[in-house]
């Protein structure tokens, strides 16, 4: 019976010798594919890089087209904006291995996920102020009033049936006496409205005419409405500060992940 015995218990060890090699192996196999994956995000974020320097070309080109002397959309800058493929998704990075990273540089990696996403919305932002037609109309016409001093032109229906009322239109195209107004600058649903040229046009008949407001006098007034103009640029300065605190991090980032890929795997090592 005791060899019955010895058999068991060398079996006994055998087993937890062998659970023991395979549990050191998978270790092994881990710590390296970590490696890998170190090494394979420091490509995917130099990708991001290149992407993100073509970005910051044309919001630079953008930033200054609105800024000149005599200011323009760079509407090509900003279709070739739109049209850039967001480089660095949760699935670039999702089902990695951090065991080779410090825990900071995986914070960093983090961070840089976080604004590379908030800078790509912030592109179809500025798409959707920029781009569609009537969005492209609204900017050309305000573009229109800067070079023209920056104010609209701008009348004034008279109306109101128990207390006077008046009621600011944008003032169109003009043929003798007739003018066309609309309530917003892009809307295609005109009216045609007569000048007032006298007080007395008034008396009969207020509300088919129009009163043509003095924008000297009133530039304090239809100076503080936010025009299309002042939203572009709002858009295009916080695109651009994203932007920017996204490729700052790029250099450190990319540093921080080559001492993780440039470590030893251990199939390499012998060990």
């Amino acid at each position: 019976m005791r060899w019955i015995a010895a058999i068991a218990v060398g079996a006994i060890i055998g087993a937890a010798v062998g659970m023991g090699g395979h549990s050191v192996w998978q270790q092994r196999r881990l710590y390296d594919r970590a490696i890998q994956d170190a090494s394979s995000l420091v490509g995917t974020v130099k990708t991001s890089q290149e992407v993100l320097k073509k970005a910051t070309a044309h919001i630079t080109s953008a930033t200054h087209a609105i800024a000149s002397e005599q200011p323009t959309v760079a509407y090509s800058d900003l279709e070739k904006l739109r049209a850039l493929e967001n480089p660095f998704r949760s699935t670039h990075f999702s089902r990695k291995l951090y065991y080779a990273l410090a825990p900071e540089t995986v914070d960093l990696l983090f961070r840089y996920f976080i604004d590379v996403q908030k800078a790509f919305d912030q592109f179809q932002a500025v798409a959707r102020a920029t781009l569609p037609d009537s969005k492209k109309a609204e900017l050309d016409d305000a573009l229109a009033q800067a070079a023209g001093g920056g104010l609209p032109d701008v009348g004034c229906v008279p109306g109101g049936s128990q207390e006077p009322t008046c009621e600011l239109v944008f003032l169109g195209s003009r043929s003798g006496n007739k003018v066309e107004v609309r309530l917003r600058k892009t809307s295609k649903q005109n009216r045609s409205k007569a000048l007032a040229e006298s007080w007395e046009a008034l008396s009969e008949g207020p509300a088919d005419h129009v009163l043509v407001v003095d924008p000297r006098r009133s530039r304090g007034v239809l100076g503080t409405a936010t025009t299309a103009l002042d939203r572009y640029k709002t858009e295009l300065t916080q695109a651009a500060l994203t932007l920017t605190q996204a490729t700052d991090q790029e250099e450190r980032l990319i540093k921080e992940l080559n001492i993780a890929a440039d470590l030893k795997t251990l199939s390499n090592t012998g060990g």
